[in-house]
């Protein structure tokens, strides 16, 4: 026999419940039954292998396997009818295993009770006489019959070894499938949709305050300060031409410059600070080869404090961006350490889903 399938649970000869090895005298004098066939079985609790019970006289009616499965099914039986309570850990198409806490007071369990002529349940769970659940310990085959089809719900357990059985006693019950229950919503699904129930409305504010960004006005509200040199390289004329038609976007958009000394530099004005936009080069990409704005940092007057405010200046950027890079005549690029796409973390949908916000 192998050592996963040393059965160590068997059944009282006096009280009928299921009882250790370990708990019982050795040998003959352990008074205990195999959990299957009810068969006589001895104790041994020897030094190499672990304590575990064996036939007195081997049955070719029952296998080790066989034993494995009396003993969940007596050790199901034994909690229920003690009152336990039993914790479900069933499987969730979020690839997760939950848990679903039933208590047992006042129900009973009964095994290999008869409920039809085609249907033997391994444990039936019974108030007032009235089966209410069916168990199905699953070793190597499942229910020969549909559990869709039964009345009552029914729950397969699966039971590999011997290793399952102390989960089982302990009231943990590892579930491979349940019929007829009503399992209670995903805590992962429900913690994903309150998460991006939270960012949808960081979204909506965060894009309710780029409204002027989004449209374009008529007229900057104030001249251009025009500069003949950006901040590392000479312009060329028709470079030149180009950039200025991209600040003067974007002071149709809401943007305005820095100061004379800068006026490469603009910004938008945000509560407690500002997004910032370059028209200059950079080390990596000079201005001639992409003359559109770059955007920088959202830099804060008062830094945010807490992962909504930090949430929240992460969604106006990345929505600065989409307005700036999809909407805009002039587009937007990105610093070179910036890789992060449209719809990073959830803070950002497509823009189907944000013409619900409005254009």
């Amino acid at each position: 026999m192998a050592d996963n399938l040393l059965i160590p649970y068997a059944v009282d000869r006096l009280t009928g419940l299921p009882v250790r090895a370990e708990e019982t005298a050795r040998g003959k004098a352990a008074q205990a039954l195999c959990p299957n066939c009810r068969w006589p079985v001895l104790s041994k609790q020897g030094r190499v292998k672990r304590a575990h019970f064996a036939h007195q006289q081997e049955n070719p009616q029952c296998s080790p396997e066989s034993m494995l499965h009396g003993a969940a099914k007596q050790l199901l039986a034994a909690r229920v009818n003690r009152g336990d309570s039993i914790k479900v850990r069933y499987p969730c198409d979020c690839s997760s295993r939950h848990l679903l806490l039933f208590t047992q007071r006042g129900k009973r369990a009964a095994v290999e009770r008869k409920l039809s002529a085609a249907c033997r349940p391994d444990v039936t769970v019974l108030n007032g006489g009235v089966p209410i659940a069916c168990v199905e310990v699953v070793v190597t085959h499942s229910p020969d019959y549909d559990p869709a089809k039964l009345e009552i719900p029914v729950v397969t357990v699966p039971v590999k070894s011997s290793d399952d059985l102390p989960a089982i006693e302990d009231g943990i019950i590892p579930v491979s499938g349940i019929w007829g229950v009503d399992l209670p919503p995903c805590p992962v699904k429900e913690k994903e949709r309150r998460i991006l129930a939270e960012h949808r409305v960081i979204k909506v504010e965060a894009w309710e305050l780029l409204k002027p960004m989004r449209r374009l006005s008529d007229k900057p509200p104030h001249p251009l300060i025009r500069w003949d040199k950006d901040k590392y390289y000479s312009l060329k004329p028709d470079t030149a031409r180009q950039v200025h038609r991209c600040a003067e976007e974007l002071l149709r958009r809401g943007f305005g410059q820095h100061n004379r000394a800068k006026p490469w530099s603009f910004r938008y004005r945000v509560p407690g600070g500002y997004i910032y936009v370059l028209l200059t080069s950079t080390d990596i990409i000079p201005i001639w080869e992409r003359p559109v704005p770059l955007l920088g940092s959202v830099l804060w007057h008062k830094p945010p404090s807490g992962e909504r405010e930090d949430l929240f200046r992460n969604a106006i950027r990345r929505l600065s961006y989409y307005i700036l890079a999809e909407k805009t005549d002039c587009g937007c690029r990105l610093s070179y350490e910036d890789h992060y796409s449209y719809d990073i973390d959830g803070l950002l949908a497509p823009d189907s889903y944000l013409s619900e916000f409005g254009s």
